[in-house]
């Protein structure tokens, strides 16, 4: 499934700016696996090589888990 999680990035530190976008998909994520039970694999990225918000989505991931309550392997 891919999904758009790119978020603002603070170009100096890389770090995400606002989440909200990523608490969405969080929510959807856990209801369509509640509700039929698959192995999901995401697909996404943030940015274009270097473009200010280029950034890897590890952060991303860790925000996905915190959020639905799931394992999310990176």
């Amino acid at each position: 499934m891919r999904i758009d999680i790119n978020v603002p990035i603070d170009p100096e530190i890389r770090e995400i700016l606002d989440d909200r976008r990523i608490k969405v998909h969080a929510k959807s994520l856990r209801e369509i696996i509640e509700k039929y039970n698959p192995a999901v694999v995401l697909g996404s990225h943030q940015g274009r090589p270097r473009e200010q918000n280029f950034t890897t989505l590890e952060r991303h991931a860790e925000l996905l888990e915190k959020y639905s309550g799931l394992d999310v392997k990176f």
